[in-house]
């Protein structure tokens, strides 16, 4: 660094800025020595002040609350008459959410009240359930992991092809949740420490509970029975727990897959169950991708297709099996129907989202202020229209101004690694050589795509979708079904290397299966905030 920039004083606008942001963090009345961490970030929240919205302060959180504040701004702007017609619809995707659930329920083949609460002892004797193929109904249209992880995606031992993987659930319903803040905090109410799970457990029995009376009495104007409404909560908390626990034991992110023939993991599959249970599921595996598959341009060949999953995935698929197998039919249903409406409910009346919202306050540990329904909205269409989203609050100037400058920087960053890496001599010649290779292959994605700005790209982009203002439910679940069919039939394409993430995005990451590194959102703050750590490094 001192040959490169010798005694120069940067005095670019990034470095001011960079360097008064590093400053005022700083609390120089502390000594280092006995304090290090405050001394270096004591004043960063007093300095960098955001509305309560973050549990934290961040460089990155700092820059979402003003892209927040600048998405809200765009979509509340009035109509340009040369607007591509996905832009357009991001408008009346924020109208429809500012101010169904039997619809998708009938789709995925669930009741609209769970068989448990409506069917005589006889009835329940004999009732028949397939929840392989509702696992995989639910995954098609809501996009989600139920009892079983799947996806197709770049292989990541050849990543110009997809393949199949398959394993611990790792997906979760596109719709907004507030149960997707799941850090484990410990609360104090007068005094007393209240455990999290605690928390949990009565947070999920007064939301099972409000939502089956909830749908009962919309569907038939008649509160439910409180034993069966206790059975069933009893239940669902019994399996929800169970499942939670079940994928958080076999969750390890740091594995590689293998590959794993399908009809040979049915052989596997069926003498683990035998052997655990004196049970077998025949064709378990068949059936699933078959149900997947259905209606999609694709066909599968059991002889030869292989799936892809990790260790952890080979203990959990097993497991998750026996317990179904274990497990009545009619509970089965139940804990179905509950993921699927709890995955909507929420999007669809006010007095519900207050309802749930209340009783997960709880959990939004750190922060007791709400960003306000407009910035939720705006959130949430940055969400599923990030790219039409973009087209308005991106700088048009970014290409010419600062996108070389990131470029340049990278490829210094490159061309530091390759010196390291070659001056090595623990490392042997072969590995030399692969990591050289993998590091010249190496793509970037910066700002935003160079087509973002071309006439009609954008409604080719989204194509087929329909998004109108007063359908707020529809509006998400029309995008959410377009994306399972069509990434499914990219079994058989090519992988091409393309955006992992949305350039409103606050972020700068690797992108593995891709071997491409994506520098998004905000340019300028990026490349000033990077530079500058590298300056000072």
């Amino acid at each position: 660094c001192t040959n490169y920039y010798g005694n120069r004083i940067c005095t670019s606008e990034e470095c001011l800025r960079s360097a008064a942001n590093l400053r005022l963090s700083l609390d120089f009345s502390v000594d280092p020595c006995d304090d290090f961490y405050k001394y270096t970030c004591g004043r960063w929240s007093e300095e960098h002040p955001n509305h309560g919205w973050f549990p934290s302060f961040s460089a990155f959180s700092t820059i979402s609350e003003r892209i927040l504040i600048a998405i809200e701004n765009f979509l509340t702007s009035e109509e340009e008459e040369d607007e591509p017609l996905s832009v357009k619809q991001t408008r009346s995707f924020y109208k429809s959410c500012m101010d169904l659930v039997y619809k998708y329920l009938q789709e995925v083949g669930l009741p609209q009240i769970p068989s448990l609460l409506t069917k005589t002892d006889e009835e329940i004797a004999d009732f028949k359930f397939d929840w392989l193929k509702a696992d995989a109904v639910i995954k098609k249209t809501f996009a989600m992991d139920v009892l079983i992880g799947f996806g197709v995606d770049a292989n990541i031992y050849n990543r110009s092809e997809n393949v199949m993987y398959i394993g611990v659930p790792g997906q979760r319903c596109p719709l907004p949740s507030p149960f997707k803040n799941k850090n484990k905090k410990v609360h104090k109410t007068d005094g007393k420490e209240t455990d999290f799970e605690e928390l949990r457990k009565t947070a999920n029995t007064n939301i099972i509970k409000f939502v089956l009376t909830t749908v009962i009495k919309n569907a038939t104007s008649e509160e439910p029975k409180e034993d069966l409404l206790q059975q069933a909560t009893e239940v669902l908390l019994n399996m929800t727990l169970h499942v939670d626990e079940l994928i958080t034991n076999f969750t390890d992110f740091s594995e590689d897959p293998h590959p794993q023939a399908i009809k040979e993991y049915q052989t596997k599959t069926n003498e683990l169950l035998i052997n655990n249970l004196n049970k077998d599921y025949p064709e378990i595996w068949q059936k699933y991708i078959s149900y997947l598959f259905d209606g999609v341009n694709v066909t599968i060949n059991f002889d030869k297709d292989v799936f892809y999953l990790g260790d952890s995935d080979d203990s959990y698929l097993p497991k998750i099996i026996g317990y179904v197998l274990t497990t009545s039919d009619i509970y089965l249903e139940l804990y179905m129907w509950w993921v699927t409406v709890f995955a909507m409910i929420i999007n669809t009346s006010s007095d519900v989202v207050e309802y749930i919202l209340k009783q997960t306050a709880p959990f939004y540990t750190g922060s007791a202020v709400l960003r306000s329904r407009s910035l939720d909205c705006s959130s949430l269409v940055n969400s599923f229209m990030g790219m039409a989203v973009s087209y308005g609050v991106a700088d048009r100037t970014f290409s010419n101004k600062t996108k070389p400058k990131v470029e340049q920087m990278l490829y210094d960053i490159k061309n530091a690694f390759v010196e390291h890496v070659n001056s090595l001599n623990w490392m042997d010649k072969e590995t030399k050589e692969a990591t050289l290779e993998k590091s010249k292959e190496m793509i970037s994605f910066i700002g935003y795509p160079e087509w973002l700005f071309q006439k009609g790209a954008l409604d080719v982009y989204y194509k087929g979708i329909v998004v109108n203002n007063d359908t707020y439910l529809e509006n998400m679940m029309a995008f959410i079904k377009s994306y399972m069919p069509s990434k499914f039939e990219d079994l058989r394409t090519i992988n091409q290397r393309n955006w992992s993430t949305d350039p409103t995005t606050v972020n700068a990451f690797n992108s593995f299966p891709d071997n491409a590194i994506s520098v998004s959102s905000d340019g300028d703050f990026i490349f000033s905030y990077l530079s500058f750590r590298l300056r000072v490094s």
